[in-house]
Protein backbone atom coordinates (compact mmCIF):
# COMPACT_ATOMS: atom_id res chain seq x y z
CA UNK A 1 0.00 0.00 0.00
CA UNK A 2 1.51 3.10 -0.87
CA UNK A 3 1.14 6.25 1.59
CA UNK A 4 0.05 9.93 0.31
CA UNK A 5 0.17 11.55 3.30
CA UNK A 6 1.75 14.91 4.08
CA UNK A 7 1.65 17.14 7.05
CA UNK A 8 1.39 20.79 7.31
CA UNK A 9 4.66 22.48 8.39
CA UNK A 10 2.40 24.65 10.81
CA UNK A 11 1.02 21.42 12.50
CA UNK A 12 4.37 19.94 13.11
CA UNK A 13 6.02 23.37 13.85
CA UNK A 14 2.99 23.92 16.97
CA UNK A 15 3.51 20.40 18.13
CA UNK A 16 7.49 20.35 18.25
CA UNK A 17 7.41 23.64 20.44
CA UNK A 18 4.57 22.73 22.90
CA UNK A 19 6.84 19.30 23.34
CA UNK A 20 10.08 21.56 24.26
CA UNK A 21 7.94 23.65 26.68
CA UNK A 22 6.18 20.98 28.36
CA UNK A 23 6.09 20.52 32.24
CA UNK A 24 9.39 18.36 33.60
CA UNK A 25 6.54 16.51 35.53
CA UNK A 26 4.52 13.78 33.51
CA UNK A 27 1.74 14.40 35.81
CA UNK A 28 1.26 17.95 35.03
CA UNK A 29 2.08 17.23 31.00
CA UNK A 30 -1.44 16.67 29.92
CA UNK A 31 -3.36 19.51 30.95
CA UNK A 32 -0.63 22.06 30.00
CA UNK A 33 -0.42 20.18 26.49
CA UNK A 34 -4.25 20.54 26.44
CA UNK A 35 -4.12 24.20 27.49
CA UNK A 36 -1.31 25.20 24.93
CA UNK A 37 -3.11 23.99 22.38
CA UNK A 38 -6.17 25.65 23.72
CA UNK A 39 -3.80 29.08 23.74
CA UNK A 40 -2.64 28.44 20.23
CA UNK A 41 -5.93 28.48 18.72
CA UNK A 42 -6.73 32.22 19.71
CA UNK A 43 -5.68 34.64 16.61
CA UNK A 44 -3.58 37.64 18.69
CA UNK A 45 -4.39 36.19 22.08
CA UNK A 46 -0.63 36.42 22.73
CA UNK A 47 0.00 39.54 20.76
CA UNK A 48 -2.05 41.28 23.89
CA UNK A 49 -0.49 39.02 26.78
CA UNK A 50 2.57 41.10 25.17
CA UNK A 51 0.85 44.38 25.50
CA UNK A 52 -0.35 44.20 28.89
CA UNK A 53 3.30 42.85 29.98
CA UNK A 54 5.08 45.93 28.14
CA UNK A 55 2.16 47.78 30.25
CA UNK A 56 3.01 46.35 33.83
CA UNK A 57 7.29 46.62 32.84
CA UNK A 58 7.52 49.60 31.51
CA UNK A 59 11.26 49.90 31.82
CA UNK A 60 11.52 46.34 30.83
CA UNK A 61 9.29 45.60 28.00
CA UNK A 62 9.07 42.22 26.59
CA UNK A 63 11.98 41.28 24.18
CA UNK A 64 11.52 38.16 22.10
CA UNK A 65 14.92 35.82 21.58
CA UNK A 66 15.77 36.73 17.96
CA UNK A 67 18.21 33.60 17.45
CA UNK A 68 20.31 31.73 15.53
CA UNK A 69 20.18 29.99 18.60
CA UNK A 70 17.30 30.11 21.00
CA UNK A 71 17.38 28.62 24.69
CA UNK A 72 14.39 27.36 26.17
CA UNK A 73 13.37 26.03 29.95
CA UNK A 74 10.90 23.74 30.34
CA UNK A 75 8.63 24.86 33.53
CA UNK A 76 7.94 23.01 36.80
CA UNK A 77 4.53 22.50 37.80
CA UNK A 78 4.13 21.09 41.54
CA UNK A 79 1.62 18.18 41.75
CA UNK A 80 -1.25 20.15 43.64
CA UNK A 81 -1.07 22.78 41.22
CA UNK A 82 -2.16 20.69 38.16
CA UNK A 83 -5.65 21.30 38.60
CA UNK A 84 -5.28 25.06 38.50
CA UNK A 85 -3.33 25.40 35.38
CA UNK A 86 -5.14 27.63 33.20
CA UNK A 87 -4.00 29.82 29.83
CA UNK A 88 -2.26 32.62 32.03
CA UNK A 89 0.38 30.13 33.07
CA UNK A 90 0.99 28.62 29.60
CA UNK A 91 1.71 32.81 28.89
CA UNK A 92 3.54 32.80 31.33
CA UNK A 93 6.02 30.01 29.79
CA UNK A 94 6.27 31.67 26.49
CA UNK A 95 7.24 35.17 28.21
CA UNK A 96 9.89 33.72 30.23
CA UNK A 97 10.71 31.94 27.29
CA UNK A 98 10.87 34.87 25.30
CA UNK A 99 8.92 33.49 22.39
CA UNK A 100 8.64 35.32 19.66
CA UNK A 101 4.81 35.93 18.87
CA UNK A 102 5.16 35.00 15.04
CA UNK A 103 6.16 31.34 16.53
CA UNK A 104 2.54 31.55 18.88
CA UNK A 105 1.01 32.96 14.91
CA UNK A 106 2.95 30.16 12.75
CA UNK A 107 1.48 27.56 15.69
CA UNK A 108 -1.96 28.44 14.97
CA UNK A 109 -2.89 25.87 12.45
CA UNK A 110 -1.67 23.01 15.47
CA UNK A 111 -4.01 24.71 17.84
CA UNK A 112 -7.40 24.41 15.51
CA UNK A 113 -6.11 21.07 14.59
CA UNK A 114 -6.03 20.03 18.08
CA UNK A 115 -9.13 21.39 19.16
CA UNK A 116 -11.31 20.07 15.85
CA UNK A 117 -9.62 16.39 16.74
CA UNK A 118 -10.58 16.91 20.43
CA UNK A 119 -13.81 18.38 20.35
CA UNK A 120 -17.03 15.81 20.58
CA UNK A 121 -19.64 17.36 22.01
CA UNK A 122 -19.58 15.62 25.17
CA UNK A 123 -16.83 14.98 27.22
CA UNK A 124 -15.02 15.94 31.02
CA UNK A 125 -13.05 19.26 28.71
CA UNK A 126 -16.64 20.20 26.81
CA UNK A 127 -16.99 23.50 28.23
CA UNK A 128 -13.61 24.31 28.07
CA UNK A 129 -13.34 23.72 24.32
CA UNK A 130 -16.60 25.90 23.83
CA UNK A 131 -15.54 28.40 25.54
CA UNK A 132 -12.34 28.26 23.84
CA UNK A 133 -14.03 27.69 19.72
CA UNK A 134 -16.47 30.78 20.78
CA UNK A 135 -13.12 32.98 21.42
CA UNK A 136 -11.46 31.66 18.56
CA UNK A 137 -14.16 32.49 16.35
CA UNK A 138 -14.52 35.90 17.36
CA UNK A 139 -10.78 36.67 17.70
CA UNK A 140 -10.90 35.10 13.83
CA UNK A 141 -13.47 37.85 12.72
CA UNK A 142 -11.30 40.59 14.30
CA UNK A 143 -8.09 39.89 13.35
CA UNK A 144 -7.83 36.97 10.55
CA UNK A 145 -6.02 34.06 10.09
CA UNK A 146 -2.84 34.38 12.00
CA UNK A 147 0.67 34.78 9.76
CA UNK A 148 2.75 32.29 8.48
CA UNK A 149 6.62 32.16 8.46
CA UNK A 150 7.01 32.05 4.85
CA UNK A 151 9.99 29.96 5.59
CA UNK A 152 8.46 27.05 7.66
CA UNK A 153 5.35 27.06 6.03
CA UNK A 154 3.94 24.26 3.50
CA UNK A 155 4.07 20.43 3.77
CA UNK A 156 5.98 17.81 5.02
CA UNK A 157 6.40 14.68 3.36
CA UNK A 158 6.85 11.47 5.22
CA UNK A 159 10.21 9.97 5.60
CA UNK A 160 10.79 5.89 5.55
CA UNK A 161 10.09 5.86 9.02
CA UNK A 162 7.25 7.61 8.88
CA UNK A 163 5.66 5.35 6.43
CA UNK A 164 7.16 1.95 7.99
CA UNK A 165 5.10 3.43 11.25
CA UNK A 166 2.04 3.83 9.05
CA UNK A 167 2.50 0.08 7.55
CA UNK A 168 2.56 -1.19 11.24
CA UNK A 169 -0.65 0.25 12.36
CA UNK A 170 -2.40 -0.71 9.08
CA UNK A 171 -1.20 -4.05 10.13
CA UNK A 172 -2.80 -3.76 13.49
CA UNK A 173 -5.74 -2.68 12.05
CA UNK A 174 -6.14 -6.04 10.21
CA UNK A 175 -6.24 -7.92 13.67
CA UNK A 176 -8.06 -5.90 15.97
CA UNK A 177 -9.27 -2.39 15.89
CA UNK A 178 -6.59 0.48 16.97
CA UNK A 179 -7.56 2.83 19.33
CA UNK A 180 -5.97 5.58 21.27
CA UNK A 181 -4.86 4.80 25.08
CA UNK A 182 -8.07 6.52 26.30
CA UNK A 183 -10.40 5.28 24.59
CA UNK A 184 -12.59 4.96 26.60
CA UNK A 185 -13.01 9.11 26.59
CA UNK A 186 -11.92 9.80 22.94
CA UNK A 187 -15.08 10.48 20.30
CA UNK A 188 -15.07 7.92 17.13
CA UNK A 189 -13.56 10.33 14.74
CA UNK A 190 -10.41 10.13 16.65
CA UNK A 191 -10.59 6.02 16.46
CA UNK A 192 -8.01 4.39 14.27
CA UNK A 193 -7.41 5.20 10.86
CA UNK A 194 -10.32 8.39 11.42
CA UNK A 195 -7.90 10.25 14.17
CA UNK A 196 -7.58 13.56 12.04
CA UNK A 197 -3.67 13.30 12.65
CA UNK A 198 -2.34 13.09 9.43
CA UNK A 199 -3.86 15.79 6.60
CA UNK A 200 -4.63 14.11 2.99
CA UNK A 201 -2.81 15.86 0.16
CA UNK A 202 -4.53 18.71 -0.87
CA UNK A 203 -6.42 19.57 2.54
CA UNK A 204 -5.01 22.39 4.38
CA UNK A 205 -6.78 21.93 7.55
CA UNK A 206 -7.68 25.44 8.31
CA UNK A 207 -11.26 25.62 8.63
CA UNK A 208 -14.28 28.20 9.92
CA UNK A 209 -16.23 25.75 12.21
CA UNK A 210 -15.12 22.93 14.23
CA UNK A 211 -16.04 19.30 12.55
CA UNK A 212 -18.04 18.22 15.13
CA UNK A 213 -19.58 21.74 16.43
CA UNK A 214 -22.85 22.35 15.15
CA UNK A 215 -22.18 25.89 13.23
CA UNK A 216 -25.55 26.78 14.35
CA UNK A 217 -24.52 26.96 17.79
CA UNK A 218 -20.91 29.03 17.45
CA UNK A 219 -23.43 31.17 15.36
CA UNK A 220 -26.01 32.10 17.92
CA UNK A 221 -23.46 32.50 20.64
CA UNK A 222 -21.81 35.00 18.05
CA UNK A 223 -24.82 36.83 17.73
CA UNK A 224 -26.11 36.74 21.25
CA UNK A 225 -22.48 38.23 21.94
CA UNK A 226 -20.49 40.47 19.49
CA UNK A 227 -16.83 40.76 19.24
CA UNK A 228 -14.94 44.13 19.68
CA UNK A 229 -11.62 44.55 19.29
CA UNK A 230 -9.63 45.94 22.72
CA UNK A 231 -8.88 49.96 22.44
CA UNK A 232 -5.65 50.32 19.63
CA UNK A 233 -5.69 47.05 18.27
CA UNK A 234 -4.68 45.95 15.07
CA UNK A 235 -7.87 44.70 13.27
CA UNK A 236 -7.83 42.79 9.94
CA UNK A 237 -11.32 42.19 7.85
CA UNK A 238 -10.27 39.12 6.21
CA UNK A 239 -12.66 39.06 2.70
CA UNK A 240 -13.02 35.20 3.72
CA UNK A 241 -12.84 32.70 6.53
CA UNK A 242 -10.62 30.78 6.76
CA UNK A 243 -7.60 32.33 4.60
CA UNK A 244 -6.24 29.26 2.34
CA UNK A 245 -2.22 28.60 2.22
CA UNK A 246 -0.77 27.93 -0.80
CA UNK A 247 0.38 23.74 -0.57
CA UNK A 248 2.28 23.14 -4.03
CA UNK A 249 5.58 23.00 -4.07
CA UNK A 250 8.47 22.00 -1.74
CA UNK A 251 8.19 23.72 1.15
CA UNK A 252 11.65 25.07 2.95
CA UNK A 253 13.86 24.22 0.18
CA UNK A 254 17.54 25.38 2.09
CA UNK A 255 16.00 26.66 4.85
CA UNK A 256 18.38 26.21 7.97
CA UNK A 257 15.89 25.44 11.09
CA UNK A 258 17.09 27.38 14.27
CA UNK A 259 19.20 25.51 17.41
CA UNK A 260 17.04 25.02 20.69
CA UNK A 261 18.84 24.51 23.78
CA UNK A 262 16.74 23.18 26.10
CA UNK A 263 17.54 24.39 29.84
CA UNK A 264 15.81 22.20 32.43
CA UNK A 265 16.62 20.12 35.77
CA UNK A 266 15.75 17.25 34.16
CA UNK A 267 19.22 15.62 33.45
CA UNK A 268 18.39 13.87 30.48
CA UNK A 269 17.54 17.04 28.70
CA UNK A 270 19.52 19.88 30.09
CA UNK A 271 22.14 21.15 27.17
CA UNK A 272 20.39 19.24 25.04
CA UNK A 273 20.29 20.94 21.51
CA UNK A 274 17.66 20.14 18.74
CA UNK A 275 16.53 21.51 15.58
CA UNK A 276 12.33 22.74 15.58
CA UNK A 277 11.54 19.97 13.64
CA UNK A 278 12.60 17.45 16.37
CA UNK A 279 10.05 15.90 18.46
CA UNK A 280 11.34 15.37 22.36
CA UNK A 281 9.93 12.25 23.87
CA UNK A 282 7.46 9.68 22.22
CA UNK A 283 5.39 9.85 19.96
CA UNK A 284 4.13 12.96 17.89
CA UNK A 285 2.03 12.64 15.59
CA UNK A 286 -0.10 9.90 14.96
CA UNK A 287 -3.65 8.57 15.90
CA UNK A 288 -4.28 8.93 19.46
CA UNK A 289 -1.62 11.40 20.57
CA UNK A 290 -2.76 14.01 22.68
Amino acid sequence: MDFAYRVNRRTVFGLALARLLNPIERGAQPVYRRLFACLMALPHRYHEAITEYDQRNALSPFRPQEGPTFRLSRPRIKAHSIPNLGLQDVITVLLDNRIPPSWVDHSYLFGLTYLNAHYSGNGPHQALYDEIDNERLARLHIYGTPPSITNWDGWRSPSEGDIARLHTIVDMVEDRPLAPCNSGNAPDHRQGLEAPAWLLVGQDGFITHLTHRLASLAQSYSAAHPAFAPPGATISHPSSLPSTLASGGPANAGVTLPTITIASADPANAGAEAPMDTQEGGSGIGPGAN
